[in-house]
């Protein structure tokens, strides 16, 4: 049993994905919104969507307040214990990495995957955090997104102007 956890889980693409290969999903964000459960709600069917936890969290708070609330989400029968998991995603969340980088590391076993899209070029990621990520990691590969993450104006936003998000 793959355990993922994701922070910052948007429209939740990545814990849909995870699910259905047979993990068992915590998605986090800040703010869960009505489209998120909504997604979660047409995308998974019931017998995927049971291994699926959301949860509402603010992780720039101290270490052991970040897993305090991370356990009471948790806390139910079939949730895991000890608060370990094999595959952990975060995208723009990594926008605090003093607080994101000791709690990837503190829910992380020796051979947990972490999954950075931290939505700036490699050379960048590495100038702003690479010293910082490599006092809670002993191994560090940060690849090139190809774009994947690139900002783009979408056609379904036509009112943003040049200040757009999309």
């Amino acid at each position: 049993r793959r355990h993922y956890i994701e922070f910052g889980g948007g429209v939740g693409a990545s814990s849909i994905a995870a699910a259905f290969n047979g993990a068992y999903v915590t998605l986090v964000d800040a703010f869960v919104t009505d489209e998120l459960l909504d997604n979660l709600e047409v995308n998974l069917p019931s017998h995927v969507r049971e291994r699926v936890k959301v949860c509402q969290m603010n992780w720039t708070q101290p270490l052991q307040d970040n897993l305090a609330q991370l356990k009471t989400c948790l806390a139910r029968p079939t949730a895991q214990k000890d608060l370990k998991f094999d595959l952990i995603g975060c995208g723009t969340s990594i926008y605090s990495p003093s607080y994101m980088m000791p709690l990837i590391h503190a829910i992380s076993k020796p051979r947990t995957r972490v999954f950075v899209a931290p939505s700036v070029s490699v050379q960048t990621f590495l100038d702003r955090w690479g010293r910082f990520a490599s006092r809670y990691f002993q191994q560090m590969l940060v690849r090139d997104d190809m774009g994947l993450t690139e900002v783009h104006r979408s056609s379904w936003a036509p009112h943003c102007g040049d200040d757009c998000p999309f």
